[in-house]
C-alpha cells in the first residue's frame, strides 16, 4: 500500500518555505472570484513579505508537484504563534479595476486581453469565438466581472492558471475522462442551485438584433 505524503511549497518575495508551512488553505475559483490562499508560519521563521510582493504556491499530493497559484501577498498578520500570510492571484487586480471605456467591432476574446493589459495581468490561451459591434466596459461591474460576462456569452470559462495568467476556455462537454472517488479524491461534496436567468450558462445568447446578419458585418 502507498502512503501519499502531501507537501506545500511556498514563495513570498524572495524567500521560499518548503518545510515551515503550519498549514495551509488554498481556494481554487473561476472568475469573477478567482483564486486566493492563507498560509501560517511558525513565529519565529524569517519572513520579509509585505503586501504587494509576488507569490506562489506549489502543492504536491505525493504524486508530482503542480503550481496550484501565483500571484500577490494581500496580507501579512503575525499573532502570538503563527505569520499569518494571505495571497491571491490576478482575478483580485482584475476585482480592484473598474473599467469605463466602450470597445467597437472588437471581439470577445480582443476585449479579454484589453481589459487585462489594463492592470498588467498576463493572459495565455484566450479561447473565445465572439463578434461584438460593440461593447459597453462599465464601471457597474468589475473586470473580472466583464471577463466572466464575456466567457459565458461565448460559451466559456475564464479562470487564472497556476501560473498567474488569465485564461478563457470553452466549457467541457461530452462523457468524463476522469473517476474521482469518495474518500480517496474527493471528502466532501455539495450542490446547489442559487437560480436566476442565465444560470445553466452555455448555449446560444440573444445579445442583439438587426439586419446586418453577422456582428462584424459594416453594417452591424
Amino acid at each position: 500500500m502507498t502512503t501519499l505524503r502531501p507537501a506545500l511549497s511556498v514563495t513570498l518575495g524572495t524567500l521560499r518555505y518548503d518545510a515551515h508551512a503550519a498549514w495551509g488553505e488554498v481556494t481554487l475559483a473561476l472568475l469573477p472570484r478567482g483564486g486566493a490562499a492563507t498560509v501560517a508560519l511558525p513565529p519565529h521563521v524569517r519572513c520579509e513579505a509585505a503586501p504587494g510582493d509576488p507569490a506562489a504556491i506549489t502543492l504536491d499530493g505525493g504524486e508530482g508537484a503542480h503550481a496550484v497559484l501565483a500571484g500577490t501577498v494581500r496580507t501579512v498578520r503575525r499573532t502570538l504563534d503563527a505569520i499569518v500570510v494571505g495571497v491571491a492571484d490576478a482575478g483580485s487586480a482584475l476585482a480592484a479595476y473598474r473599467p469605463s471605456k466602450t470597445f467597437e467591432r472588437q471581439g470577445a476574446a480582443q476585449i479579454v486581453r484589453a481589459l487585462a493589459a489594463d492592470v498588467a495581468v498576463r493572459t495565455a490561451a484566450v479561447d473565445v469565438a465572439l463578434d461584438l459591434p460593440a461593447y459597453v466596459a462599465h464601471p457597474g461591474r468589475t473586470a473580472a466581472e466583464h471577463v466572466a460576462e464575456l466567457a459565458r456569452l461565448g460559451g466559456a470559462l475564464g479562470a487564472v492558471d497556476g501560473e498567474g495568467r488569465l485564461v478563457v476556455r470553452p466549457r467541457p462537454g461530452g462523457a468524463a475522462t476522469v473517476a474521482l472517488r469518495y474518500g480517496r479524491d474527493l471528502v466532501a461534496y455539495d450542490a446547489g442551485d442559487a437560480g436566476g436567468a442565465g444560470a445553466a450558462g452555455g448555449g446560444p445568447h440573444a445579445i442583439g438584433a438587426g439586419p446586418a446578419g453577422s456582428a462584424s458585418a459594416p453594417d452591424a
